[in-house]
């Protein structure tokens, strides 16, 4: 069961709607301790919303990584001091959420590495990801998209493990941007070099709306944001939806929109210096007035039939 001292932040979505820098706000602006993975997946991975292996092998692969990469450093840092003759004292003057976040990070990638099944995932505490920091941080938070997918189980282990009073924040962008920026993500995900105006053609988008095809389709339920407010809402009190086109604003409004949903200060003057830069951008691509206009007749209809 949670704390009853300690409270949670979590954003539920949706992808290519500013969690990113929703992530950097609240991480940079606020008291809030944001997870330095910033998508830990643990609910969506339990609940079938996200494949068990791209969580596993993803966290395998970061954690072998770094674990490759503090030997180098330690390894160096004693070929070092044979040369020099100085007596390597392992201090680090770094400021001590710094120091949180990276402990954070070695701790819950071990874990993550370790576990092998969904069911030995679920016998981890959500809590224990946020150690060694959850216990100097009355709110720590992340920011899954997938988690507005859930099922209504779903989210009701996510409050038992979190507790009522947890702050839900959903991200919404206008469907048919958010996913377009997502097609421009997917050919950016594919591509090893740096996406041009001429890398991004409408082709494979156009066969996704002939087939109704399956990334379309999930794309389209990323959207359906009117279903995720209304099955969260059912267990959590505080579930707050936010646009894209006012998180990037940077005005008072959305900081202090923030301050109240979190109970706590905002930094103002950071925010704006952060969302003067957009993050995780690809640049600006072009499609046609006939593939958007196709794309919003499928997603009115895609959710005429989920309603």
């Amino acid at each position: 069961m949670p704390s009853p001292s300690r409270s949670y932040v979590i954003g539920i979505g949706s992808q290519r709607a500013g969690t990113t820098l929703l992530h950097k706000i609240l991480s940079d602006c606020t008291p809030v301790f944001m997870h330095p993975l910033k998508e830990l997946h643990y609910f969506d991975t339990l609940f079938d919303t996200r494949e068990f292996q791209l969580l596993h092998g993803n966290t395998r692969y970061r954690h072998g990584r770094r674990t490759i990469g503090r030997r180098a450093k330690a390894s160096a840092a004693r070929r070092m001091a044979a040369r020099t003759g100085l007596l390597l004292t392992g201090r680090i003057t770094k400021r001590r959420r710094a120091i949180a976040q990276e402990r954070t990070l070695d701790h819950s990638l071990t874990v993550l590495a370790q576990v092998e099944s969904v069911d030995e995932l679920k016998s981890v505490p959500y809590a224990d990801l946020y150690r060694p920091a959850i216990d100097d941080h009355a709110i720590v938070g992340e920011i899954s998209p997938e988690y507005m997918l859930l099922p209504d189980e779903g989210v009701t282990f996510m409050r038992d493990q979190c507790g009522p009073q947890t702050t839900i924040i959903l991200l919404r962008r206008d469907p048919i941007d958010r996913i377009l920026s997502s097609y421009v993500l997917l050919k950016a995900y594919r591509s090893t070099e740096p996406l041009g105006p001429l890398d991004v053609t409408e082709d494979e988008m156009w066969r996704e709306l002939d087939n109704d095809g399956r990334w379309l389709q999930l794309q389209y339920a990323l959207s359906d944001y009117e279903d995720a407010e209304r099955r969260f809402s059912r267990r959590f009190p505080d579930v707050a939806t936010i646009d894209l086109e006012s998180l990037i604003r940077g005005d008072s409004t959305v900081s202090r929109y923030l301050s109240d949903l979190i109970d706590a200060p905002v930094d103002a003057a950071r925010y704006r210096e952060i969302v003067a830069t957009k993050a995780n951008s690809f640049g600006d691509f072009a499609f046609s007035d006939e593939l958007v206009r196709a794309l919003r007749q499928g997603f009115d209809r895609a959710m005429s039939q989920r309603r």
